[in-house]
């Protein structure tokens, strides 16, 4: 958690409801837990504790509630890549709103490979892809796309990029964007 403020006001909300002092030693404690995790899933922590839970939440209670969060995001990421290697296929290139599924795309060896698995190895494709997204949540620079065989075929030949890149999971439209001449990674050139 960054906003060390609204971590504040939530523990101390806990401590109005639940009829508890909150010392700095406990918010300390609490802020450790919390630190790893983005804004949003621990907001998510705090109010579904304050609808289930009767009494004080210990850090365990806090801890399964963000690790469910974990991996529940990265099935939502496996299944939204899954989906858009059987509807656009390897040969498109593509930008998906959620950039970590770029890097863990390119870890497990890019865009033009993904999904080449046979059938009896789903299962442990998919553990890779969660496991992997883990780890490359906590980076904070991922590619700003994924190229697909037209576009890495293409650029073999010296004839760059000549199809736009489909975005997945963005509300507002187009469902294309134009080339990066500037390079692969946001923000960097080649």
């Amino acid at each position: 958690m960054e906003n060390e403020i609204v971590f504040r006001e939530a523990m101390a909300v806990f401590g109005e409801i639940y009829d508890k002092q909150i010392s700095e030693v406990l918010l300390r404690a609490y802020w450790k837990i919390f630190e790893p995790f983005s804004d949003e899933d621990c907001m998510k922590a705090f109010k579904r504790i304050l609808e289930e839970s009767s009494y004080f939440p210990r850090p365990a209670d806090f801890m399964k509630i963000l690790a469910t969060t974990h991996k529940e995001r990265a099935t939502i990421a496996w299944l939204s890549a899954v989906k858009t290697v059987a509807r656009f296929g390897n040969y498109t290139s593509v930008q998906f709103r959620d950039q970590v599924i770029h890097s863990v795309i390119e870890a497990m060896g890019g865009w033009v490979n993904f999904n080449m698995f046979k059938e009896s190895e789903r299962t442990w494709v998919q553990k890779e892809f969660e496991r992997l997204y883990e780890i490359m949540e906590k980076q904070g620079r991922h590619p700003a796309y994924l190229p697909g065989t037209c576009e890495t075929l293409n650029s073999a030949t010296g004839q760059g990029q000549t199809q736009e890149i489909v975005k997945i999971g963005f509300e507002d439209k187009p469902d294309t964007l134009p080339a990066y001449p500037e390079g692969r990674i946001a923000g960097m050139g080649k």
